[in-house]
């Protein structure tokens, strides 16, 4: 794959950098929607440009995935490389002479000889308990109708509930809001493939679930899903 921006050229690596996030995120909300893959299972793997390219979305993207790794054989091209955090789990391997400054990511440093076959080594080596921790995908027909979800808290105790959806239908779920547990919950394109809502909930997990389960009843047909007919169908 040739690069997506040229080294050294901050314009054009804003430019590229946003245009592969995004590319990327519509992979990863493809495999999410149309393999019934769990978002735990799901990791970014990338090299040079990808790898920054990963770490940017390891910082926002607000889906949490199973984790993100990046490669850089001749050191980290544009990303900051002091003060990175991230709130999901992701390997750096670099040179050895590369600074890297980060409390949350596990940093790699190899020998210039040994380079790439090295970096690759050890991050096999991360990966491998964390692909082996994850469940098995369910097969896809099993998963009609279901909507993966994560929560994270906001401000003022409020809590924030993300939604995976079929890529496309974000502004047509958010035409109409969710009736469900006494309340009405707007829905809000995050991005593609990625709704999401904020409410106050003394069960924010049970609310959610009950969301979701509205969310996948809209994807359903209504007369053949029971408890779906008063829901507007998204087809």
């Amino acid at each position: 794959m040739v690069g997506w921006f040229r080294a050294g050229a901050a314009e054009d690596a804003t430019d590229g950098i946003a245009s592969a996030c995004a590319e990327v995120t519509r992979r990863v909300m493809q495999l999410l929607t149309t393999e019934g893959l769990p978002a735990a299972s799901v990791f970014v793997v990338g090299f040079g440009q990808g790898g920054e390219v990963g770490l940017r979305l390891a910082a926002t993207l607000p889906l949490r995935l199973g984790g993100y790794v990046g490669l850089f054989g001749d050191g980290m091209p544009v990303a900051e490389k002091k003060g990175l955090t991230f709130e999901v789990p992701v390997a750096i391997c670099v040179p050895e002479s590369a600074v890297v400054e980060t409390t949350t990511a596990d940093v790699f440093r190899v020998l210039p000889r040994d380079d790439f076959s090295r970096q690759l080594d050890h991050a096999v080596a991360w990966l491998r308990p964390r692909l082996a921790g994850t469940p098995p995908a369910a097969p896809p027909q099993r998963r009609r109708g279901r909507v993966s979800w994560r929560i994270e808290a906001s401000d003022n105790d409020a809590t924030t509930a993300y939604f995976v959806v079929p890529p496309g239908c974000e502004g047509l779920l958010g035409r109409f809001p969710i009736i469900c547990c006494g309340a009405s919950f707007a829905l809000q394109a995050r991005a593609p493939g990625l709704v999401a809502t904020t409410f106050y909930s003394p069960t924010p997990a049970a609310t959610a679930e009950a969301i979701a389960l509205r969310i996948g009843r809209r994807f359903c047909d209504p007369a053949a899903a029971e408890g779906a007919a008063h829901v507007c169908p998204i087809t």
